[in-house]
Parts: structure tokens; C-alpha cells; sequence
């Protein structure tokens, strides 16, 4: 498994695999395209496979065209060209309007230039006016407004290069754009907040003992607004159009989790029985995960994510450290001094490195090259034979090792630096930076131990 796209491991070459649409597979003639790159090296395959992947999506697209009507093929160039005369000239966007889109719309529904005129005349001269004055004039204004507006993931493609998205978020949020698209069903330029937020009531259903959480309508909406917000730096809509903002999100009373139903941290003799118990059955990589976790507050992909070259020594200190990147944000990134209980460990993980530099051996055989959701699973199948329920989860490491920042009376400043969260105050947040190494190490002594 590959993490570049279209490119697999075959007989221990690298080879191009493209799927080819259902619906032009009788135009090719076959339903997957399989090439060969000649490469056992990845990166030299990914360079070989770049031209193999464009010429073949290029035949993809070519045969689409074939399958298209001539009518439906003048009617796309006609769009294409309103998009570009939009963008460069709106007032000439607008009389290529008044007379090459609707004289082919008129043409196709069986009208004529001079039965348009009088309709337009007896409505004021008011083009739509006129059109909708037509026999089937609905449908003639909806064949114009299929030709001069713009499908709401016509951008899509162009936009996944920017989106600033790790591949496993770039497909849910392509798989949310997609969603909004079918349901909404509205063009970018007449996209209103009225639609965003009958869409976002619908899937909470408030009414109903089913739906989505608020939570999740909230990470949709993010998603939403990336995509939005590229389509304002390219100029498609206004700077002030904010469909996706200020949405109102809120779980229906009813449904409201208790404060017993949120996710738990676990009591600190919890954690060691985790760790021992994994250690028992012999999963010693889970076993190492869950106690550098527990000592550095590390989200599930910290650990999982450390190499050797990660291990370093502060020069101004001389205290050892982590660089640990787990992170969801920009202040997930960051140093963490290695605590004395797991010194031993790190040493010994260092010089058991695998060939790729990994501390952690995992085979991180799936579809994102994650190598933290492998151990995930894994920590998910133990937590639950040690009948923890649903509140326990990986994540609760951090929050015990949060709380014990707290009881033991850490600045907030300090603690934040640890565990990679963004800090509150623009004063320490902005200004201030991050905190010395020995510092974070004399209150993670002090503060963190387990029974």
C-alpha cells in the first residue's frame, strides 16, 4: 500500500492502478487500468507514474466527451465561456447572455428570436420576464440558469491541492461536499445561510430520537467553509458572501449527553494496568505507546509517529527531549522533555529502531498509511476486555495526564507547551513563546506518576 494515490506494490514493483468510471468503460473497453512503473523505489515510482496517471485520465475524460450529445457538449462550452467572460467582464458576461445562451436554449426548445421579442416587450423588456412568459418557460429559464451558473463542486478538484488536508480528512470532507451538494442542490451563486441551515437542521432531525451530533454538523460545516473560503481567494464568490458561518448547531435537548455519558479520563492505576496488561498478552508495541503517552499527555499518533531522529538533546539544558508532531494543530507540535520513568524505555527503543527510523515497529498496512489507527484498534479490543466502556478511549491518557498538571498546580502556560495545546492569553499565546526545557521537565516530574 501505497501513500500516493493510484500507485500500488506489485511482485515488489511499483505499479499504476486507476479505476475506470462505470460509466465509460464500454468506450475504453476495460474496467481498471494497470501499468507498470519498473520501479522498487517509491519516490523514483511516483515521478514515473505522474505522466502515466495524466495521460490516462485524460483518455477517462476524452471518453466522456464521447458519450455526450452534441447538444450537451455545446451547452458545457457555453457555461465555460460565460465563466471566463464572468470572471474578466461582467457586463459582457451578461450580453453573451442576451444572445448566444438564450438563442441556443431558444433554438433547442422550438421558439424563435421574434416570439421571444414580443413576450420580452409585453413584460417591459425584462428578459427573464419574457422567458418565463414563454410556453414552457419554466423550463427554458432553468436550461439558462443550467448554463450561467455554477454546480457547486465545478471548483472541487482544483481546490484538494489547497485544502491543507492530511488524505484520510481530505476524503471526509470530499465525501461532505458531495453530500451538501445532492441535498442542497444549489448553484454557488445563489447559495444562501437559508439553505446551509435547513441542511444542518436536517441532519440533526431535533425533532427526532435520531441524527447527527452537533459535533459532527460542526466538522461538516469546517469543511464546508475551507472549500468556501477557496472559492472566495480565486474570486468566484464575494469576500462578504458567508453562507457557512454563524450556522446554529446545537444538539436537541433530549439528546444531550450527561455529564456521565462524556468521554472519562482514567484513574492513573487504570493506565497501569493498561500498559501491563498489553505487556502481558504480549503486544509490547501498545504496551510502549500507552506509557509515553501517559508521560507526555501525547495524542494517539505521538507515540506511534516518533523517530529516532525525533530524540534530541536540548543544547541550552542539556536535558533529552521529544520532538513529538501529533498534531491537530499548529501547538501539537512540539518538544517535550523525556520524563525519567520512561528515559529507559526511549534508549532502548532507540537502539531497536526499525530501518526506517520508526521507534515503534508497526505495520501500517492500510488505506492512509496510519500507523496510529493500527495501535488504536488494537488499544480499543483491550480497553474493552478490561471492561472499560465507551467513555474510556485512547485520548483519556491525555486527559488524566491533563488533570494532573492541574491538581499539581502547573501554570497553564507550561502545561499547554507539554501536551500541545494552544494557549489561552494572548500575552503567553502570542508574545511570550514557549517555555524553557527545564522548566516543562521539573513540572512533569512533579506532577506526573502512577502508582
Amino acid at each position: 500500500m501505497s501513500r500516493y494515490p493510484y500507485l500500488v506494490l506489485h511482485r515488489r514493483r511499483w505499479m499504476v492502478r486507476l479505476t475506470v468510471p462505470a460509466d465509460v468503460r464500454t468506450v475504453i473497453g476495460q474496467s481498471v487500468f494497470k501499468i507498470g512503473t519498473g520501479e522498487t523505489d517509491e519516490h523514483r515510482a511516483v515521478v514515473k507514474a505522474a505522466p502515466i496517471i495524466s495521460t490516462l485520465k485524460e483518455r477517462i475524460a476524452q471518453a466522456g466527451v464521447t458519450l455526450k450529445k452534441p447538444i450537451e457538449v455545446r451547452a458545457e462550452a457555453l457555461a465555460n465561456e460565460y465563466r471566463a467572460q464572468q470572471a474578466s467582464d461582467p457586463t459582457e458576461a451578461q450580453a453573451f447572455v442576451l444572445t448566444d445562451v438564450i438563442g441556443f436554449v431558444l433554438q433547442q426548445q422550438g421558439r424563435s428570436w421574434a416570439d421571444y421579442g414580443r413576450h420580452v416587450r409585453g413584460a417591459d423588456y425584462d428578459a427573464y420576464a419574457g422567458l418565463r412568459a414563454l410556453p414552457n418557460g419554466e423550463a427554458i429559464t432553468a436550461a439558462i440558469d443550467a448554463i450561467t451558473t455554477t454546480p457547486f463542486l465545478h471548483y472541487m478538484e482544483d481546490w484538494k491541492p489547497h485544502a491543507g488536508l492530511v488524505p484520510r480528512c481530505l476524503d471526509q470532507a470530499v465525501a461532505t461536499l458531495k453530500q451538501f451538494a445532492t441535498l442542497v442542490k444549489q448553484p454557488i451563486e445563489v447559495l444562501e445561510a437559508k439553505h446551509v441551515q435547513a441542511w444542518v437542521d436536517e441532519l440533526i432531525g431535533p425533532d427526532g430520537d435520531t441524527g447527527l451530533s452537533a459535533k459532527t454538523v460542526r466538522r461538516k460545516l469546517s469543511e464546508l467553509r475551507n472549500y468556501w473560503r477557496y472559492l472566495q481567494s480565486r474570486g468566484v464568490v464575494a469576500e462578504g458572501r458567508l453562507p457557512f458561518d454563524r450556522r446554529r448547531v446545537k444538539d436537541p435537548p433530549h439528546r444531550r449527553k450527561t455529564k456521565d455519558e462524556r468521554r472519562q479520563r482514567f484513574p492513573p492505576e487504570d493506565i497501569v494496568l493498561l500498559w501491563q496488561e498489553a505487556e502481558r498478552r504480549g503486544d509490547l508495541v501498545l504496551s510502549y505507546a500507552i506509557r509515553i503517552a501517559a508521560y507526555t499527555g501525547a495524542r494517539l499518533e505521538g507515540p506511534c509517529e516518533l523517530k529516532v531522529s525525533d530524540i534530541r538533546i536540548d543544547p541550552e539544558t542539556g536535558i533529552a527531549f521529544m520532538r513529538m508532531s501529533d498534531a491537530k494543530t499548529q501547538a501539537g507540535d512540539r518538544y517535550v522533555p523525556i520524563h525519567p520513568q520512561i528515559a529507559a524505555l526511549i534508549e532502548m527503543l532507540v537502539k531497536t529502531a526499525s530501518d526506517d527510523g520508526y521507534l515503534l515497529r508497526i505495520n501500517a498496512n492500510n488505506q492512509y498509511h496510519e500507523r496510529g489507527s493500527v495501535v488504536g484498534k488494537r488499544f480499543g479490543i483491550l480497553k474493552t476486555k478490561l471492561n472499560f466502556d465507551g467513555r474510556f478511549v485512547f485520548h483519556s491518557i491525555r486527559k488524566t495526564v491533563a488533570n494532573m498538571f492541574e491538581n499539581a498546580k502547573c501554570p497553564e502556560g507550561v502545561a499547554a507547551d507539554v501536551v500541545g495545546h494552544l494557549k489561552p492569553t494572548m500575552t503567553y499565546g502570542l508574545y511570550s513563546g514557549i517555555t524553557r526545557m527545564d522548566l516543562r521537565a521539573g513540572w512533569m516530574e512533579r506532577a506526573i506518576s502512577y502508582p
